[in-house]
């Protein structure tokens, strides 16, 4: 799939939070780019860490995380004036891994908002470019 540059104005960056390595690098090739920049925590502590201190334009988010998960993770930053106008997809390999089904409805134990995506991991990497494409597309 051909990236749309000119979508882009300026460089936008994006903050990669799993705790799986092969998932942020796989996050990494797809979207980065002269125009996207990708910046990697590795559980929820430190993706709140790295969204303060970066201000990324938009936040792929991991549910199954050690220390602070997905969703503590995603209350948290929507409860921060600073860091909750920041879009967020989240990504879930617990179907994968356990059977069990989680979708936006999981998070209203933990927060009023809702992510902008929801998807199940493995994400085809045509499915998570057009997500990220839309929520970094300039108007």
């Amino acid at each position: 799939m051909a990236r749309k540059k000119e979508a882009y104005m300026g460089t936008k960056k994006i903050l990669v939070v799993d705790d799986e390595q092969d998932c942020r690098e796989f996050v990494k090739a797809i979207v980065e780019s002269d125009r996207i920049q990708v910046v990697e925590a590795q559980d929820g502590v430190e993706g709140l860490e790295m969204a303060r201190k970066e201000t990324p334009d938009l936040i792929i988010l991991d549910i199954q995380m050690p220390r602070k998960g997905g969703f503590r993770t995603f209350a948290e930053l929507k409860s921060d004036s600073a860091l909750k106008s920041i879009p967020v997809i989240m990504l879930t390999s617990v179907v994968e891994k356990t059977a069990m089904l989680f979708s936006k409805d999981d998070l209203k134990e933990y927060c009023d908002e809702e992510p902008e995506a929801f998807h199940d991991k493995p994400i085809e990497a045509g499915k998570l470019l057009a997500l990220v494409e839309q929520y970094l597309h300039t108007p």
